[in-house]
C-alpha cells in the first residue's frame, strides 16, 4: 500500500510531505529486501519548472508565484507527462518523479515571497 502525509505550516508558505510504503496490513516495509520506488507529481501544463540543482526545482506559474520542490535524498527527475483535465482535450506537460529505495521518502514545497 501507498501512503501520503502531507503537513502545511500555519503560514501557508510551507508544506512538508512523506511517501512511504507499507504492508497490507499497515505495517511499514522496512525488513523488506529495498527496491527501487518512484513517487510522481503531475505538474500543470501553464506551471513552469526550473531546475536548481539535482535535489531542487523551482515551480513558476504564469502570474509569477512559484514554490521550490525539494527532496533531502534519492533522486529528483522531471519527466514528460500528460493532462487529461483540459476541456480542450488532452495536453502535454511535465512531472517531478523521486526515485528512491523504500520504505520512504519526505519532500518539501517553499513559496517564494
Amino acid at each position: 500500500m501507498h501512503e501520503r502525509e502531507i503537513r502545511i505550516n500555519e503560514q501557508g508558505n510551507k508544506i512538508a510531505g512523506r511517501d512511504r510504503l507499507l504492508l497490507p496490513d499497515g505495517l511499514p516495509t522496512a525488513n523488506l529486501p529495498g527496491a527501487e520506488v518512484v513517487a510522481r507529481f503531475h505538474i500543470h501544463p501553464s506551471i513552469t519548472i526550473e531546475r536548481a540543482d539535482e535535489r531542487k526545482v523551482r515551480l513558476v506559474a504564469p502570474d509569477g508565484e512559484s514554490w521550490t520542490f525539494s527532496i533531502p535524498v534519492g533522486q529528483l527527475a522531471v519527466t514528460e507527462d500528460v493532462f487529461f483535465a483540459d476541456v480542450s482535450g488532452i495536453r502535454q506537460s511535465q512531472q517531478l518523479e523521486i526515485v528512491f529505495e523504500g520504505p520512504e521518502i519526505r519532500w518539501f514545497l517553499a513559496h517564494h515571497a
